[in-house]
Parts: structure tokens; C-alpha cells; sequence
């Protein structure tokens, strides 16, 4: 945080089961966020957000399978 600017990262496991076939419920992914937040009268705003998952760049696919 410096000032009225204050950025956050984490990482999040992603899990659901809405909408999904009964063998691919409970399933899960790995991703990390990044936020970039603004101080304005006195209130915090999310200004930006970056969401991404690993990626293997030989293949182009992405790696969902991992842990951290």
C-alpha cells in the first residue's frame, strides 16, 4: 500500500458443481488474482483485476491439475 493505491495477490482454489455431469463434480482448479485498489472519499475500489491459470507454453494448453 503507498498512499491511497494498495495492491493484493493470492492464490485461490476455484470449485463448483453447478451445470457438470455427476463424474466432474467437486472438481477444482488452482488460480492466482492479482487486484490493484484505489482510495476515493474516504472508500477502497477494486480499479483493476488480473486473473491467471499456469500454462505450459510447449503445448499452449492450461496445467488445471496443479497444486500449490
Amino acid at each position: 500500500m503507498n498512499g491511497d493505491v494498495a495492491f493484493a495477490h493470492m492464490l485461490h482454489l476455484d470449485k463448483g458443481n453447478a451445470n457438470l455431469p455427476e463424474e466432474q463434480r467437486e472438481r477444482g482448479f488452482w488460480l492466482r488474482s492479482t487486484v490493484c485498489c484505489q482510495r476515493s472519499n474516504d472508500k477502497w475500489l477494486i480499479t483493476h483485476e488480473h486473473i491467471s491459470l499456469p500454462v505450459d507454453f510447449r503445448s499452449g494448453s492450461v496445467l488445471m491439475g496443479l497444486v500449490p
